[in-house]
């Protein structure tokens, strides 16, 4: 079936992201919105009310409803969350459900279920089980199965991510996928990029934070969480500073309210001078711009764009390896990988970096190389937009008949300012 008609008029295929924050829904799907839309699908988000979300929906020209979700568990806020989340769903009667972030992905499926949505698809970002022992790791690996068994198809965001869902047997392995190329958004190449016009901003950057044109600067881009390393980057910067006396570390992201940071750290980042902490920036190539090497000392993952990013913007990433990292950054080559929780080869492979300008560059332009080679993000929305056709061609369903815009149009519509990344990095 190719289309339908209701009084003459073209049904188009319905659509609906669902995702925790408004601010999930404008970093983690960027341009993917629009694409979409220019594709013939009819396109909705659902996430938490506010700002974010209408920017989104200005930015990309789609549908949005706010829906409040706590990403912290709170289980009346929770129930009460479902329960208008069933009635906003019955009310846009969509062929597609695409839920992800955690607890989006918790209350989206359950919804959908009950409402028996012809296709419903999960985008597994992570597992958040990874990061806990015992009776919560238990715990939340359970609720990572939800999801995933309730929906048609469980869209992994890496290869590694799969390997580990298969092992963790959280759904059938027939449903795991993954999308070619990695990652659930890809980088744009012609934003992320080593300019003049870059440059400039990193040292408007430097700058207005203060830090002086010569300093070396390890930045960390993401969410201030203990899970991020956070520890472990302090504990390298402590020893770092000794040997590189001007060494200044940028943090860029949100201090993390639900079991963020031990107060101690909390106090290190506060009362050092050359540790700077900006909070969510509008314009994270201009933090990328203003560093010299990118660290993202991880627990876990799913798909890191940092890494992504950093690598567009031509800087080496030392990360740790695991599960996602281990996709995004080629050792040795783009990057460093150390093992986690471990804060002495942080330092180190830190240090290399400090003192070889060359290696630091040599890693960079091959970093550029890769992602341009491999993480295209209009190839995977290309990729997005074949599974959905051919799952509704599965079942019969209306299929989008609008031709697709030229690239260059999303290109154009997408240079207003990126906020504070780690884009995914904040979700998981």
């Amino acid at each position: 079936m190719k289309s339908e008609t209701l009084n003459g008029q073209t049904i188009r295929p319905r659509l609906v992201h669902i995702l925790t924050s408004g601010i999930s829904a404008w970093g983690l799907l960027r341009g993917q919105l629009s694409y979409l839309k220019e594709s013939g699908f009819d396109v909705t988000v659902i996430a938490s009310p506010g700002t974010k979300l209408q920017q989104v929906a200005d930015r990309e020209g789609i549908g949005i409803a706010g829906v409040q979700m706590k990403r912290a568990p709170a289980l009346i806020h929770d129930l009460r969350s479902l329960k208008e989340l069933t009635h906003t769903l019955k009310r846009l009667d969509p062929h597609i459900v695409h839920f992800s972030t955690p607890k989006a992905g918790l209350l989206g499926s359950l919804a959908a279920y009950r409402l028996q949505t012809p296709i419903r698809i999960y985008t597994l970002r992570g597992l958040r089980a990874d990061g806990f022992v015992g009776l919560k790791a238990r715990t939340f690996s359970a609720l990572e199965h939800i999801p995933c068994r309730i929906s048609h198809r469980t869209v992994c965001v890496s290869e590694s991510l799969k390997l580990r869902a298969e092992q963790l047997r959280i759904c059938a392995r027939n449903k795991l996928h993954v999308l070619s190329p990695q990652s659930s958004n890809g980088i744009d190449c012609s934003r992320f990029r080593n300019t003049s016009e870059s440059q400039f901003a990193g040292s408007q950057l430097r700058f207005d934070l203060g830090i002086p044109s010569h300093s070396p600067v390890i930045a960390f881009i993401g969410r201030l969480h203990i899970e991020k390393g956070i520890v472990e980057l302090i504990d390298a910067y402590d020893t770092l500073k000794h040997i590189f006396p001007n060494l200044i570390l940028l943090l860029v992201g949100p201090k993390e309210t639900y079991q963020g940071l031990p107060r101690h750290i909390e106090n290190r980042i506060e009362c050092d001078q050359q540790i700077i902490s900006t909070g969510m920036l509008e314009d994270t190539v201009s933090a990328y711009a203003a560093s010299d090497i990118v660290a993202l000392p991880t627990y876990r993952e799913g798909f890191p764009n940092v890494a992504l990013e950093a690598a567009a913007m031509e800087r080496p990433i030392v990360a740790c390896k695991v599960t996602g990292c281990v996709d995004a950054v080629h050792d040795g080559v783009t990057g460093t990988l150390v093992p986690p929780r471990d804060s002495v080869s942080l330092c180190r492979a830190l240090q290399r970096y400090l003192e070889s300008p060359s290696m630091r560059r040599a890693h960079g332009e091959s970093a550029r190389r890769r992602v341009e080679s491999q993480f295209s993000n209009v190839e995977v929305w290309r990729s997005i937009r074949i599974m959905y056709e051919e799952l509704l061609s599965e079942r019969g369903l209306p299929l989008p008949i609008t031709e697709q815009m030229p690239i260059k149009r999303h290109r154009n519509r997408l240079s207003d300012p990126q906020p504070a990344s780690g884009d995914e990095l904040l979700q998981l």
